[in-house]
């Protein structure tokens, strides 16, 4: 084993974050129908608030400066869940969030096989870089006395998440019962006071290693690990 990859010696420690936010400056221009366009989307993809709050920020009951944040927190049970799917099932929601029209392939080992070893291009190309990510992790754990590589199980889920559409993307990965989601979204009201409110679903029961994503004004970027 390479003694320069970080390793986490003991999964029973394993849990992370993905932290999502998305802020607006204004909403209540023609020009800025793209952000509350975005913020919509954000809302209903990316939070567990009720529907209602599409309707709220569309009709400017709620405005700019808005700013929601999301995260998906994920522990040991997650990281388990992961590592029992079967390959067949891996590649099936890497081909869903790649947008590939070849999924009855992707999700064949033989079939799939052969497309690893060929030229790809668009949706497919994406389903195998993805998959190449996961494939690499995936050995290196067996290989590595099922001691983690941090560097390659993020390299593998940065990809994954920057395709992502919706938090059930991020939770197929893991099992819905093994995440656990929370969040606030902070705006303005029409009398131009703030309005606060926050929301969650399911149940955390650990922190260990955590893994920061930001996303900002529609854009998704890797921060760094730590460690607590």
């Amino acid at each position: 084993a390479d003694p320069n990859v970080a390793r986490i010696e003991n999964t029973e420690q394993f849990s992370f974050v993905l932290n999502q936010s998305y802020e607006a400056a204004r909403t209540d221009r023609w020009i800025d129908q793209k952000f509350k366009n975005d913020l919509i989307w954000f809302v209903d993809s990316f939070t567990t608030l009720p529907k209602d709050y599409k309707t709220i920020i569309r009709s400017e009951q709620l405005k700019g400066p808005i700013m929601v944040e999301s995260n998906l927190r994920v522990e040991k049970a997650g990281f388990d869940h992961l590592l029992k799917t079967s390959d067949d099932n891996v590649f099936s929601h890497i081909a869903r969030v790649c947008g590939s029209k070849r999924t009855d392939q992707w999700v064949d080992e033989a079939k799939r096989n052969n497309l690893l070893h060929r030229l790809q291009v668009g949706h497919d190309l994406c389903v195998k870089n993805i998959g190449q990510n996961y494939l690499a992790f995936k050995a290196d754990y067996l290989q590595n006395a099922l001691k983690p590589s941090l560097v390659k199980f993020k390299n593998f889920l940065t990809k994954y998440y920057k395709r992502a559409d919706s938090l059930a993307d991020l939770t197929a990965l893991f099992g819905e019962e093994n995440t656990f989601i929370n969040g606030q979204l902070k705006a303005t009201t029409t009398q131009n006071s703030q309005f606060v409110t926050s929301f969650s679903a399911g149940q955390f029961r650990g922190l260990g290693v955590i893994d920061n994503y930001k996303r900002l004004v529609g854009s998704r970027q890797p921060a760094s690990i730590v460690s607590e």
